[in-house]
Order: C-alpha cells, then sequence, then structure tokens
C-alpha cells in the first residue's frame, strides 16, 4: 500500500526541492480514505515506513522536510 501511496503521489525530483513531511503525511490520509483503507498509523509510523522504502527526512530549522521530492497533483 506503501508503494502504491508513493507511485500515485510522489515524484522524484532535484535534489534542492523539499515539501514538508506532514503535507506528505496529510496526503496518505487522503489516499486511505480515497481508496477505502482503514488505517490508525500515527505519523511516525508513518515516516518510519517510507524511511524503509529509502524515502528519508531531512530538517532545515526546527522543520523535517522530505528533500528531492514532489507531490503531485492531488486527484482525490
Amino acid at each position: 500500500m506503501f508503494e502504491e501511496f508513493i507511485d500515485e503521489n510522489l515524484i522524484k525530483t532535484e535534489s534542492f526541492i523539499k515539501i514538508h513531511s506532514k503535507e506528505v503525511y496529510e496526503r496518505f490520509l487522503l489516499f486511505c480514505k480515497h481508496n477505502g483503507f482503514v488505517m490508525n498509523i500515527s505519523n511516525r509510523s508513518f515516516y518510519s515506513q517510507l524511511e524503509m522504502l529509502g524515502i528519508v527526512k531531512g530538517e532545515h530549522g526546527d522543520r523535517k522536510y522530505y528533500w528531492g521530492w514532489y507531490l503531485k497533483k492531488c486527484k482525490y
């Protein structure tokens, strides 16, 4: 399911592009709702799942971002 989320919602891009980790998690919740998945997953567990798939967060100041990723236009 996480791979499907990534394929539908994230695109690998230039390393200087960043997206706030909270935006990615919120999109995941929309993805689950749209597809009828009942997910009770915390944001920390979600971030760990992405990290296992090679999508690792970085920091900029006190905020966490995914560097080199871009959210595709939402269809939900």
